[in-house]
């Protein structure tokens, strides 16, 4: 009985770490598109400070074609964002999960769990 709860103490530590872990890559993950976000936002503005004149019809074409590309990379780096808190709002309930099985000793439910959890990595 006794390995049995060290055993189980020691896949309940390290789910909690890979799940921390989750949580801290997704957050350098949000910081990445946060800054991503900001370099194209700059390419916006200077494409618009640079903005052809009514005549130049080539040139108001291929500056239409870059604005709409960098807005298209911006929504989808916000959508990125979106799911990376997604998955960090997975995570936590995932790590309280643990901590509400553990404290009812309900061991077996939680094997379950870690062992999905350590064949995912």
């Amino acid at each position: 009985m006794n390995n049995k709860n060290k055993e189980n103490d020691i896949l309940e530590s390290l789910i909690k770490l890979n799940i921390k872990h989750e949580i801290e890559n997704s957050n350098m993950n949000i910081k990445l598109y946060g800054i991503k976000i900001k370099y194209y936002q700059n390419l916006l503005g200077k494409l618009e400070s640079n903005k052809p004149l009514f005549f130049q019809k080539k040139r108001i074409i291929e500056y239409n074609k870059k604005i709409d590309e960098y807005n298209k990379i911006i929504d989808e780096l916000y959508q990125n964002i979106e799911k990376e808190y997604e998955l960090i709002k997975k995570s936590r309930s995932n790590l309280l999960y643990i901590k509400m099985v553990n404290i009812g000793n309900m061991y077996f439910l939680d094997k379950k769990y870690m062992y999905k959890k350590i064949t995912f990595l």
